[in-house]
């Protein structure tokens, strides 16, 4: 089944290839495979999130985020709240999604694991931008960009810059 929907997934027929994920979650439940479930619901979040459905994109990162606090796997655990942050972001929960973006940046700092405290802090910053809380987001972005710096991170880098661009164009309307 996995090989199927890894096909699917990569000619972009995305509901193939979730039913096919979907068959296999089924076996891998039955032989409580963490590993595998984690897996697969990470993977049909993903392509529901491609496809802009959103709430069912947010029950997969959910039940993945359940399965990774079972096993205790603080860095899964924080991936999976930036996922989960990135949807309530884009659903409009602005408030739920910066509880969700610290949780993961507090899990991940003590662990020094920076490509994870780079995107959390990019999402602070973006959902801080939108409530018009510059200030905070100023600070997360700066921070993001020595993070990114010392990580070699081009891409959020840039982002985080251009994420200040747009602080700084808030700060100036009145």
């Amino acid at each position: 089944y996995l090989m199927l929907a890894d096909l699917y997934s990569r000619q972009n027929n995305f509901s193939r290839a979730i039913d096919y994920n979907l068959k296999a979650l089924t076996l891998f439940q039955q032989k409580n495979d963490k590993f595998r479930l984690l897996n697969i619901y990470e993977q049909v979040g993903s392509m529901y999130e491609r496809q802009n459905m959103l709430s069912k994109a947010l029950e997969y990162y959910s039940m993945a985020l359940k399965v990774y606090r079972e096993i205790n796997n603080k860095t899964g655990e924080a991936a999976a709240l930036i996922n989960l942050a990135r949807i309530q972001l884009a659903q409009g929960k602005t408030t739920l999604s910066i509880a969700s973006y610290e949780q993961a940046y507090n899990l991940v700092t003590p662990l020094h694991i920076l490509p994870l405290e780079v995107r959390s802090l990019i999402g602070l910053a973006k959902a801080n931008t939108l409530n018009k809380e510059y200030e905070a987001a100023n600070l997360q972005y700066r921070k993001a960009i020595v993070l990114a710096k010392k990580a070699g991170m081009k891409i959020e880098l840039e982002e985080a810059y251009e994420g200040l661009s747009e602080v700084y164009k808030g700060l100036k309307d009145p």
